[in-house]
């Protein structure tokens, strides 16, 4: 548009180079019209483009925030809320803990916390508004139940690394109590099919089967007098004895040792065994777990 500009202007020197009458006349008035439009339209052109730069300067400022900005501002709080309170995963040496262990654990400690806060709280935790991350005394449940859940691991990992260097059971996982589980239940409904005789349970679901197997082989190390402090003196037997009371039916008083010897030694090896867990329980470190999130992920199992 300025070619037309400069156009208009050299027509309208072209045509003041005429006779000042013709150009006052005629031709002149031609020219400042044509100028006059000219430059009306010049500026209507650039007030029009104006518009158009800030409406693009607008619309980038828009995109940009659009592009950096979260599309939806409460599902974004709600992923970090779900991230908070997701299962955060870890070991125990080589054993992964899983959510599923972790959350059968803290199943099988609820009653335990239930009493413990009972008796030494006064407080109700099967009531409906039960408030399990509340402070009683400087103790909050969800939080005393996680500690507790943790140490029943510890405890059950240990036994089950005994066992495994006895060869009694592959590994400590999870996932291989479960399989022995199921291969149990199975094989028990194929004794039951068939007419057979299955003494004990014939079927288990997984918290009656840790106990199962647990007393198992807590039974066969404690029978085995070759295993480690299986095999006390007469001494040791004698002390053990004298340390605690023994009672017989039919018995008046402490039972004599000749009546209890058995139970005496069946006792002090199931002691020793226990001691012997809870020592190499006491090795798995807990320092370093994620404990702030266990208690975000606890929380949710309360209900």
């Amino acid at each position: 548009m300025s070619v037309a500009y400069h156009d208009g202007m050299k027509q309208s020197r072209k045509c003041g180079s005429g006779s000042p009458s013709k150009a006052t006349d005629g031709s002149g008035r031609d020219a400042a019209k044509m100028g006059t439009k000219t430059n009306t339209r010049t500026r209507a052109i650039i007030v029009v483009a104006a518009v158009l730069l800030i409406a693009a300067i607008v619309g980038t400022v828009f995109l940009v925030r659009s592009l950096t900005a979260s599309p939806d501002s409460s599902k974004t709080d709600d992923a970090q809320a779900n991230a908070t309170q997701a299962f955060p995963k870890f070991s125990f040496g080589d054993t992964t803990i899983t959510q599923a262990e972790f959350t059968q654990a803290w199943s099988s400690q609820r009653t335990a916390a239930v009493s413990y806060f009972k008796q030494k709280h006064d407080v109700n935790l099967n009531a409906r508004d039960a408030d399990w991350t509340a402070s009683y005394g400087g103790e909050k449940p969800v939080e005393w139940l996680t500690k507790q859940t943790i140490d029943t691991l510890r405890f059950r990992h240990a036994a089950y690394l005994i066992a495994v260097s006895y060869g009694l059971v592959d590994d400590d996982s999870y996932t291989g109590i479960v399989k022995r589980m199921e291969t149990l239940n199975a094989n028990n409904r194929q004794k039951r099919e068939a007419g057979q005789v299955i003494y004990g349970r014939s079927e288990y679901d997984i918290a009656s089967y840790i106990d199962y197997e647990m007393t198992a082989l807590k039974n066969d190390y404690v029978d085995d007098a070759t295993k480690p402090g299986m095999n006390p003196s007469e001494t040791e037997v004698q002390e053990y004895y004298d340390a605690h009371d023994w009672t017989v039916d039919g018995v008046e008083g402490k039972a004599p040792l000749a009546d209890v010897k058995a139970n005496v030694k069946t006792a002090l090896r199931t002691e020793r065994y226990r001691e012997r867990v809870q020592s190499k329980a006491d090795k798995i470190d807990v320092s370093t777990l994620p404990w702030k999130r266990l208690y975000a992920y606890a929380a949710t199992l309360v209900g």
